[in-house]
């Protein structure tokens, strides 16, 4: 079946832009991908197809050196982690969880195990991150827990073979905990300033809740292909076709005009930004505001970009119709669902990318 993916973020206020420091820590970061010994074959082809430092680029382009590369190395390993869960057993799934996110919120903690290569990269990269910015950190380690609630509670309908039963409310609500997306919009204070009293303002709460929406969005409309093969039913596309009995391009229209209100309400809120009595503080405030839609505009054309989730389709095919051929169902050799960790269109480039277990 053919379908047409969603125009997504049309006529968007700002441009996409990389960070100046791109290349410098791609060549770094890819490097340790593949010398530091803690990564399996399998695992360093995953994460170089997956291109941490392209997507942090994207969306902190204002980062400097030091924090595009901490930011890059803790994004593979945090997708790294993600994709472990989706294959573990439901026993397993909490004290996984609760092990990483005490790497990352609780580095000091006396329970980490110092033999887990998963955990040490976490923590060492955690304690880095502190002493980088040790005013921003406590709030990213709370936020860092509230994603790890999200990924447990989606690992454990993996790991017990269910599908989401949640209208299509519900289950945005369970998107923007599962999908990382509050934690990586509070990593921006990382790169700008912005007074601490002034983040609960109504107008960049309701600001940062539709980046952390339309960022969600974006990921499932892109990853939809990848994750209606694998017989995945935690995506927005796949909920909204159950509850509403639509077929796969009803359900990707239906996305695009949802995306459209909520795109349409970030722009509407940045023409009604705070203002003060200090001209730095309302410098603080548009710089802050341009790096929530830089954020946006940076998570939308990586995920459009990246072979994660495009496979081998072209880049600039996709760009200009954003039709896709749906593939088909993908099965183990006993008849259930096969586990791949990137694009199923690349299983012919690598046997090692199939985990059968």
């Amino acid at each position: 079946m053919l379908v047409t993916l969603p125009h997504l973020l049309k006529d968007w206020p700002v441009e996409a832009v990389h960070c100046s420091h791109h290349k410098a820590v791609s060549e770094a970061h890819n490097a340790w991908l593949k010398d530091s010994g803690f990564f399996s074959p399998k695992q360093t082809y995953a994460l170089l197809k997956l291109d941490a430092t392209s997507l942090c680029s994207m969306v902190y382009p204002d980062c400097d050196e030091v924090m595009l590369r901490l930011l890059s190395d803790l994004f593979a390993i945090s997708f790294l982690f993600d994709d472990h869960l989706e294959r573990s057993k439901a026993e397993d799934v909490l004290e996984q969880t609760k092990a990483f996110g005490r790497a990352y919120s609780d580095p000091d903690s006396p329970l980490l195990d110092p033999a887990n290569p998963l955990l040490k990269v976490t923590q060492d990269l955690a304690i880095a991150m502190r002493e980088k910015d040790p005013e921003v950190f406590p709030t990213l380690a709370v936020e860092w827990e509230t994603w790890m609630r999200g990924i447990c509670e989606e690992a454990l309908f993996h790991a017990a073979k269910k599908q989401f039963d949640v209208t299509f409310d519900e289950f945005i609500e369970h998107r923007l905990r599962s999908a990382a997306c509050e934690w990586a919009i509070g990593a921006i204070l990382l790169q700008c300033k912005f007074p601490e009293n002034l983040l609960d303002h109504p107008v960049i709460a309701k600001m940062r809740y539709e980046t952390t929406v339309l960022a969600a969005l974006a990921n499932d409309v892109y990853s939809f292909n990848m994750e209606q093969s694998r017989g995945h039913g935690g995506n927005m596309v796949i909920i909204a076709m159950k509850q509403y009995s639509f077929d796969a391009q009803e359900a990707l229209d239906y996305i695009g005009r949802y995306s459209r209100q909520h795109e349409e309400s970030f722009m509407e809120l940045m023409n009604q930004a705070p203002n003060t009595d200090d001209p730095d503080i309302n410098s603080q405030i548009k710089a802050y505001i341009s790096s929530l839609a830089k954020f946006i505009i940076g998570t939308h054309n990586w995920h459009l970009e990246s072979a994660r989730y495009r496979g081998n389709v072209p880049l600039e095919s996709l760009r200009k119709d954003r039709r896709v051929t749906l593939l088909p169902k993908r099965e183990k050799p006993n008849g259930a669902e096969i586990e791949v960790i990137t694009h199923p269109s690349n299983l012919n480039q690598t046997e090692s990318l199939v985990a059968v277990t």
